[in-house]
């Protein structure tokens, strides 16, 4: 899109997505005993260890509170697993962080949604019987960041040239605004059986090098009203929930893009 030499250019040129997450979170937190069957697994799977060649691990902190000062040191307890895949260039392009009480699938290249969401699923599935029944999981979340490039004359920018002047996600004052800005967000819809699903909208518009950027984060958890403890429900209730998260998604983008920021992105 361009007005008065002013452009805004979709980050990916097709589509603005940078980067897609796939959350599982449990009621409790991920015991070390966990972790290392989960490190073991890994360590023996020569699939996994082609998908994510790189492995990384966290220890815990001991903190001594009887010396002055107070000291630190490392204990031999696992708190957390990071497996990732760098792309040719050495850009972190897979990651999948099994810490606190989470299991996160980050994809930073992103093609097409079914694409991405059959690997996701294919990955994810690797893990789920080590996590049922206990603790099993209780939130299901989809997170995307989208960024729009604004490049030529900045001076011409204004938010409209984005976002629809109609939605009633955004303030007219951030719509009329051409410095920078953010605009944070949040709202509950409900789903099937009285399931509540969180929505959080980050929207920024900031300095980068040689150009612009908004950025558009996106998130949507549905909270289960217990966790699923059944490997075999979960896997079907991941697939029906990320597909309805990823929906949700578009919803969302289709209520606050106008018509040629969606075109351009062919939604």
């Amino acid at each position: 899109m361009e007005i008065n030499g002013c452009h805004v250019i979709p980050a990916r040129t097709s589509h603005a997505v940078q980067a897609a997450m796939f959350v599982l979170e449990l009621p409790a937190q991920i015991s070390p005993e966990i972790l290392r069957v989960l490190l073991d697994q890994y360590e023996k799977s020569q699939t996994l260890k082609n998908l994510f060649p790189i492995k990384s691990q966290s220890q815990g902190i001991a903190i001594d509170l009887s010396t002055s000062p107070a000291t630190t040191s490392q204990v031999d307890n696992l708190q957390g697993i990071s497996l990732q895949r760098n792309s040719s260039d050495g850009q972190l392009d897979l990651l999948l962080n099994i810490q606190g009480n989470q299991i996160a699938l980050t994809f930073n290249t992103y093609s097409r949604w079914a694409e991405v969401f059959n690997q996701a699923k294919e990955i994810l599935n690797n893990f789920l019987g080590l996590v049922c029944p206990v603790p099993g999981v209780n939130v299901i979340g989809l997170q995307y960041v989208d960024e729009f490039f604004v490049t030529g004359d900045l001076s011409k920018f204004n938010s409209s040239m984005i976002f629809s002047s109609t939605t009633s996600r955004l303030p007219s004052s951030a719509l009329n605004e051409t410095n920078f800005w953010h605009n944070h967000s949040g709202w509950f819809e409900t789903a099937d059986n009285d399931e509540k699903i969180l929505n959080n909208l980050n929207i920024s518009y900031y300095p980068q090098q040689d150009r612009n950027a908004v950025q558009l984060i996106s998130a949507h958890r549905l909270m289960l009203k217990t966790p699923i403890a059944d490997v075999e429900i979960l896997e079907k209730t991941i697939k029906e929930t990320f597909e309805l998260l990823h929906e949700n998604n578009k919803t969302l983008f289709k209520e606050i893009l106008n018509k040629e920021t969606k075109e351009s992105i062919n939604l």
